[in-house]
């Protein structure tokens, strides 16, 4: 049952609004009846679509002609737009009100919203309408927890693979941040780690968590759950694209972020995903032939300019002589490159 909260005549009114998000499967009973009302009072209909500016997320898992389909399926006459969200809320309110005028130029509307609706807002952005809240006798349908049992559920039918091929499909391609860890010993060594199923090493690190407040702390947090210990003076490296296998076919990727740090207290125990942790002298690595045999492909690149800034820079101690491949001859009227030079 739909009512209305404040004395109002709909009748007085030749164009009735709705602004909605109708993020669910199918429209429910209350959506139902609050449509049914608004019809049923004006032959002028107008419903906006809510419209996030991230799409593909729990809050507004489904597109704009996803919605748009599902309710003229029930409502074909009624005119159906997008409402894209705004940070300012002034500013959506002068688009809302816009667009209302331009569907309908001399009409005299009035704008509809239920319970936690957006008519508060819409008073407070100064918009020139007039709105009302409709109220429902029934119990509230919440749409976050019929979302939430909705992703559940897996239906053995083609509509629902259709359903997850298409919403794939449609999102944007994304770049998955991580976060690599090469840790010193203050003695010239450096600290890799190995995986289960790999032959070779590579810098400890991980993704980056939503809980994460920025990279540093992101890096912290991986280096202790992967070696048991604790790693501080962080210094960035470099940030690139990781050529990962998971990701060799795919529209996404991931972009590392690389730090050096000193390993300063704690164990150096393998944990988590990792199954070794090893020291090494910090010097092998001047031998681009050692990172070829001893690091994994795609840390092999981020090794070879690590270790260049390292000596270029200085910032390990006790780091010992860098390796220079013998020359048969070097003819002193030729510029030669930097001896931190690594070349793979």
């Amino acid at each position: 049952m739909i009512g209305i909260e404040e004395v109002i005549d709909p009748n007085d009114y030749d164009c009735g609004v709705v602004v909605a998000r109708f993020q669910i499967d199918e429209l429910h009973k209350q959506h139902r009846n609050f449509m049914d009302f608004v019809i049923q009072h004006h032959r002028k209909v107008i419903v906006f679509l809510g419209q996030s500016r991230t799409p593909s997320t729990t809050r507004n898992p489904l597109d704009f002609t996803t919605r748009k389909l599902m309710v003229q399926k029930h409502y074909p006459t009624v005119n159906i737009l997008p409402l894209v969200d705004n940070r300012s809320n002034s500013a959506w309110v002068k688009q809302l009100d816009s667009e209302v005028k331009k569907v309908f130029p001399n009409s005299k509307p009035i704008l509809y919203g239920g319970k936690d609706s957006f008519i508060p807002y819409y008073v407070k952005g100064g918009g020139k309408f007039d709105s009302i809240e409709l109220i429902s006798g029934d119990v509230e349908t919440n749409g976050t927890a019929i979302r939430e049992q909705i992703s559940r559920d897996v239906y053995e039918s083609s509509k629902f693979r259709q359903g997850v091929i298409y919403s794939t499909y449609n999102r944007p391609p994304i770049t998955f941040p991580t976060v690599d860890i090469c840790s010193h010993d203050g003695e010239g060594n450096i600290l890799l780690a190995k995986k289960p199923t790999e032959d070779k090493y590579r810098f400890v690190g991980g993704f980056v968590d939503t809980s994460d407040l920025d990279y540093e702390r992101a890096a912290k947090r991986e280096y202790r759950e992967e070696t048991q210990g604790e790693v501080n003076s962080l210094k960035y490296v470099l940030s690139q694209k990781v050529d990962d296998w998971r990701y060799r076919k795919e529209r996404d990727g991931i972009m590392t972020t690389l730090f050096l740090g000193y390993h300063f207290m704690g164990a150096s125990i393998a944990s988590d995903d990792i199954a070794e942790v090893k020291w090494f002298p910090a010097s092998i690595f001047t031998n681009p032939k050692k990172i070829k045999r001893l690091i994994m492909p795609e840390h092999q690149e981020m090794m070879g300019k690590l270790i260049q800034k390292i000596y270029e820079e200085n910032l390990i101690p006790n780091l010992g002589d860098f390796y220079v491949k013998p020359e048969k001859r070097i003819d002193p009227d030729v510029a030669q490159p930097s001896k931190y030079q690594i070349t793979l």
